[in-house]
């Protein structure tokens, strides 16, 4: 069985996870944009 606190662990762990990868996909849209500004149109959509 999974506890309350264990949940809430998991949880914040899943967001810093998230939260970092958005980050690092970020800062490569922001380093291609100068070369490729439709794409990062397209993801920026998303």
């Amino acid at each position: 069985m999974i506890t309350n606190e264990t949940q809430n662990l998991l949880s914040l762990m899943k967001t810093w996870e998230g939260q970092r990868r958005s980050l690092r996909r970020k800062r490569g849209l922001s380093l291609r944009r100068c070369t490729r500004s439709s794409s990062f149109r397209e993801f920026d959509g998303n």
